[in-house]
């Protein structure tokens, strides 16, 4: 080993001078083995977390939470019945006046746009699109499809005073229309809830999976990138789920 030594210093001069740089040297690497510590430390703990961490969803729920449901851009409550039973139930119990029904060309669900007569037309296009997503349009795989919407006055009843009942909704007077409604929604989480809304909403959506008709993405699936369990999603998918 080649020393250098500093002619114009003492031979302890010189040696205290590479003492020093050698001890420098040591707390530079000693601080460099406590750093590759600390790092692998983090890699093991990162890697022992699962990919999703389970979000923490709110507990309480609200009264149209047990519909198929979203909120407009303009936070219009917008409620669809899940069964024949739920669509009795929107229409007899609430349904008001300012409110607006929509449906779609082939079966669906009674959709019901809370004040619609003072809703916007970005409101009932999005009221159309969760219409159609949640309609037989779905499971036939039809990428779009017509919707109308109607007031309440315009809902038909059968002679027992109950409202029409065959697939269809009985409406006099002019309809107005939507027509080459897309389908689409998106399922995410959204102020701790498991929600599923119209694909084109500009509403934000945290971890949303976007789902159109023919795809192959399952309840499962949709579930395990959200990091909640499959019976919070089931509810939320159309057509079989």
């Amino acid at each position: 080993m080649n020393l250098k030594l500093i002619i114009y210093k003492s031979l302890q001069e010189n040696a205290n001078g590479y003492y020093e740089r050698a001890k420098k040297a040591r707390e530079k690497i000693a601080r460099l083995l406590k750093e590759i510590e600390k790092t692998n430390q983090e890699l093991e703990t990162r890697s022992s977390k699962p990919e999703t961490e389970s979000p923490k969803l709110a507990t309480q729920r609200e009264w149209f939470e047990k519909f198929h449901w979203f909120k407009t851009s303009t936070s219009k409550l917008v409620i669809g019945g899940r069964n024949a039973k739920q669509n009795e139930l929107l229409l007899s119990k609430h349904m008001e006046n300012n409110d607006l029904l929509f449906h779609a060309e082939v079966q669906s669900p009674m959709t019901v746009l809370k004040d619609g007569v003072n809703a916007t037309d970005a409101d009932k296009q999005e009221t159309a699109q969760f219409c159609a997503s949640y309609s037989r349009a779905w499971k036939m795989g039809y990428p779009t499809m017509n919707v109308y919407c109607a007031r309440k006055e315009q809902l038909a009843f059968a002679s027992s005073g109950e409202y029409l009942a065959h697939g269809a909704v009985g409406i006099k007077g002019m309809k107005e229309w939507f027509k080459n409604v897309t389908l689409g929604l998106r399922i995410g989480i959204l102020d701790g809830k498991i929600v599923a809304y119209p694909i084109d909403s500009p509403v934000k959506i945290e971890h949303a999976v976007q789902i159109l008709p023919g795809q192959k993405k399952k309840a499962s699936e949709i579930a395990k990138k959200l990091g909640v369990t499959k019976d919070k999603v089931d509810p939320l998918m159309p057509g079989d789920g």
